[in-house]
């Protein structure tokens, strides 16, 4: 049996017997409705150079390379460990004047021990960005989810869902979410066999078909986890 370890505040969002819907039916895509949503593209991670270690920033286990000159890193910063926060931090670092200087810092990851990030964006343009990071011990604990606005970074919520590998295995929902912008909202939706934690610690399947996760500006919350037709 798997020991249920999340990221430290992750929600179980709608995770008790009776998953259900919490909200409006998001538009299924190829609606009339739904002309206005535009698929954000995953770009290729370019990794970063950039040496952080004058910053406190110790064993980076991941990075990206963004648009307007900045990059996040996935490193510890033992400075600002406490008893309650503490492991791998999600850092936005930008340049003023060739100088490295972190202009965000998450939460601890708490007993991670490592981080895959993958960036998405309404490229060519890069005027929307979101960034999405897989954290994981022995297992994984839980997708944390941020957008990019000018050279700040902002958390919009975590997504408590594992891909099921099979034979036990489990993983990140990073390599097989996809997103889209629908006027103000971003939708997240994430196709393939998938767990859900229960709060008795167990991990059950979700029926078959897509998790749907949407961001109105304000609150990111699950919108359906087995819609019809997919």
């Amino acid at each position: 049996m798997h020991t249920l370890r999340l990221l430290p505040g992750l929600i179980l969002f709608a995770m008790g017997s009776a998953v259900a819907w919490t909200g409006a039916d998001p538009v299924p895509l190829g609606s009339a409705a739904a002309t206005s949503a535009r698929p954000l593209t995953k770009i290729p991670v370019v990794k970063s150079t950039r040496d952080v270690r004058g910053l406190g920033l110790r064993d980076c286990v991941a990075s990206a390379v963004l648009p307007g000159d900045v990059a996040v890193l996935a490193c510890k910063h033992p400075a600002k460990d406490s008893a309650k926060d503490h492991g791998i931090r999600l850092c936005l670092l930008s340049e003023a004047a060739g100088v490295p200087e972190i202009r965000f810092e998450s939460a601890g990851a708490g007993d991670a021990e490592s981080a895959k990030i993958y960036v998405l964006s309404d490229a060519p343009q890069n005027d929307y960005v979101v960034i999405v990071a897989d954290f994981a011990a022995d297992l994984p604990f839980g997708t944390a989810v941020y957008q990019l606005s000018g050279k700040l970074l902002k958390k919009i919520g975590d997504i408590a869902l594992f891909q099921d590998l099979g034979d036990g295995d489990m993983g990140g929902v990073g390599p097989i979410l996809t997103a889209e912008r629908d006027g103000a909202a971003l939708r997240i939706r994430i196709h393939g066999k998938l767990l859900r934690p229960t709060r008795d610690g167990n991990f059950v399947p979700l029926p078959k078909g897509d998790a749907v996760f949407e961001y109105d500006g304000k609150v990111f919350a699950p919108r359906q986890f087995n819609p019809a037709g997919t």
